[in-house]
Formats: structure tokens, sequence, C-alpha cells
């Protein structure tokens, strides 16, 4: 983004309402496991808050700072995007994104449920506001990592094969640490 919110290396969340139910994200740096918490809690206390009211949300991703994706991540875009889908039937859109990352994105099928385009150039006047960071603990985290995983397993049958050792992997690890008192 050209608003100066992000230095290079800065892996962070930050969003602005733009009113009526229109929230704009805007992710820099590594868009992985260690950020996506504190993306779904922010997406889902956003959308809870404008369920309650006449406008229906949307959430438009700013990721011209995003580098790369891990399949966490993506998994859990894949989920914000099926919810937002279910809740409004609209798509989220995701902007300024990199070659790398869309290719990333089409290859696992998380392209089709969302809409691509440039940015607005009026992003650079938002009121920018710094995502609340998450602290999970080991179950909650690889809880996190298995549902992204089984999302991204759910959107095309390749993707099945593909993240089926990941998926057995979380679930017995999860089955370890839950026998565990953390």
């Amino acid at each position: 983004m050209t608003n100066g919110q992000f230095e290079p290396g800065d892996d962070r969340i930050v969003f602005a309402d733009l009113g009526k139910g229109v929230y704009v994200i805007a992710i820099s740096g590594r868009a992985n496991y260690a950020i996506t918490p504190d993306l779904r809690s922010l997406t889902q206390k956003l959308s809870a808050e404008s369920l309650t009211s006449p406008d229906k949300y949307s959430f438009i991703f700013d990721m011209e700072n995003v580098e790369t994706m891990d399949s966490t991540f993506m998994g859990a875009m894949a989920g914000i995007a099926l919810r937002q889908k279910k809740d409004t039937s609209t798509k989220i859109v995701l902007c300024n994104l990199n070659p790398h990352c869309q290719q990333l994105l089409s290859t696992l099928g998380v392209s089709h449920f969302v809409e691509l385009r440039v940015a607005d150039p009026s992003t650079a006047q938002m009121k920018w506001q710094t995502a609340d960071k998450e602290t999970l603990s080991k179950v909650e985290m690889t809880t996190m990592m298995l549902e992204a995983h089984e999302t991204l397993s759910n959107l095309v049958s390749s993707n099945e094969v593909q993240f089926a050792g990941v998926i057995d992997y979380l679930k017995k690890s999860l089955q370890d640490q839950s026998g565990k008192k953390n």
C-alpha cells in the first residue's frame, strides 16, 4: 500500500471501516500461520458486528505488501470467503496480489471463491487501525491449522491428496496434545 502503514519485513494486519459494512483489511509481510489467528479473530469480530446492522458486511483485502502465503493462511482466507458468501451472498475481494500469490490461490482453487481486483487509489486516505494480536494455546493453534487445511482439502478434489498427509499429521498432533496438559 502506498499509505506508509508498513515497513519491509513487517508481518501485520491493519483495517479500515468504510461504513455500511465494508471493511478494507491490509496485510503485510508473510501471510502465514503466525498471523492467521489475528486475521480470523478480526474478520469474525467485524462480521458479527455487521450482521446485527441493516448493512451486510463485505471484506476487501489489500495484498500489495504480502510477500508469500502459506497453506494455513490460504485455508483461513477460503474459510472467510465461504462464510461471507453464506452470510451475504457476496465474494471477498483481493486486491494487488503479486503473481506468486495469485498462482498459489489459483493452484489450490481459492481463486474460484474470491474476486480479484486492482486497488482503489483512495485507500491512502483511510483511517487505519491495527488488528489485535491473538495468543493461542498449542491446541488452539493446531486446531486452527487443521480447520484451514480441511477447508482447502474440501475446495477441489486435487487438494484432498495434496493435504492428506498434513491433515493426518495435524489430527495426530491434536490427539497427542489433548492427552497432555498444556
